[in-house]
């Protein structure tokens, strides 16, 4: 914990903290600014009191208080005593996992068993199960609570709750974004498929959890914003004098592939499209020349980047990370 960052007259601060067994995260209220990222304090989850991370201060009030989050209080800093009970904890519920297992097996249950939390001072034991409809297990938590003498709560989780949970790594490479990034990505939908030019192949845009990559709705305003700069399916464009039409656009390398609209024999070809501009007297797009494409930008000097390409002064490159 970091002493005495800054002084300040509030009377609540609001931090960011995961529980690291279910990787949700919830608002965390303290009453002071003190916890830095990484400290583990002790807090009243909406599960119960537990052991949680702090991931930082919340950007504002504001922010926080229209949160769908769960908002927890913070009770205090973590100790050496805790990090030990919680390792203990943590190898109790791989035996206790083993015995939900055996029980649920037992009873016939058609549910699969996810993980067993055990919380901190040993209050209450959390299953998580996933089933595709709604099951009974009055039964299941009469055997739990004469095997582990103490209260049990079974909580029913999503899919997407299952591998955000479980983690794992994706076809990218890197984690699941669910996992190691946020716990509340906007849901994608078959739109922002098209809208990136993706292949519809069902292995190739689902995630773990089987439903639609959660990237896709992450890249979403990017790729929105980069497709309004360019020329749409179907649109004119003159290039060299001579019309085409737009028939696929390539968003990534701002390129389009067009077609010639008096002669078909002619195949189709890619052209760049950086300096082409929307003429609406004409209802096309037209190539714009060296001297109009500095007209093009009033007041803003036109130089040349480190990687080859004309830019307004002051401005970033898309095909390199300098700043003029």
């Amino acid at each position: 914990m970091k002493e005495n960052r800054r002084k300040s007259s509030q009377d609540k601060f609001f931090y960011l903290t995961k529980l690291p067994y279910i990787h949700e995260i919830e608002i965390g209220v303290a009453s002071h600014d003190q916890f830095v990222s990484g400290d583990w304090v002790i807090a009243e989850t909406r599960y119960g009191v537990d052991l949680v991370r702090i991931l930082g201060l919340a950007k504002s009030y504001k922010e926080k208080s229209e949160s769908k989050r769960h908002t927890s209080k913070i009770l205090r800093e973590s100790i050496p005593l805790d990090f030990e009970e919680m390792d203990s904890n943590n190898k109790l519920s791989l035996i206790y996992e083993d015995i939900c297992r055996e029980k649920i097996i037992k009873r016939n249950l058609e549910m699969k068993l996810i993980k067993v939390h055990i919380l901190h001072g040993k209050s209450k034991v959390i299953v998580f199960f996933t089933a595709e409809q709604r099951v009974d297990f009055r039964e299941l938590v009469r055997d739990l609570v004469a095997e582990f003498h103490t209260r049990i709560e079974l909580r029913q989780i999503g899919v997407r709750d299952e591998t955000r949970s479980l983690g794992g790594i994706a076809m990218c490479g890197r984690e699941y974004c669910c996992h190691k990034m946020n716990d509340q990505l906007k849901p994608a939908t078959i739109k922002m498929v098209k809208d990136q030019n993706l292949s519809l192949n069902s292995s190739k845009i689902s995630g773990g959890c089987g439903r639609l990559l959660c990237c896709l709705a992450y890249e979403s305003d990017t790729y929105a914003q980069s497709r309004s700069e360019l020329p749409t399916e179907g649109s004119l464009i003159v290039v060299e004098n001579i019309r085409y039409r737009v028939s696929e656009v390539h968003i990534l390398t701002q390129e389009v592939t067009v077609v010639n609209c008096d002669d078909s024999a002619i195949k189709p070809f890619k052209i760049p499209v950086k300096n082409f501009r929307y003429h609406s007297e004409d209802n096309s797009w037209i190539e714009l020349k060296e001297p109009d494409i500095k007209k093009d930008i009033p007041g803003k000097k036109i130089v040349l980047t480190p990687c080859g390409c004309s830019r307004p002064e002051g401005t970033r490159c898309k095909g390199c990370t300098s700043q003029l």
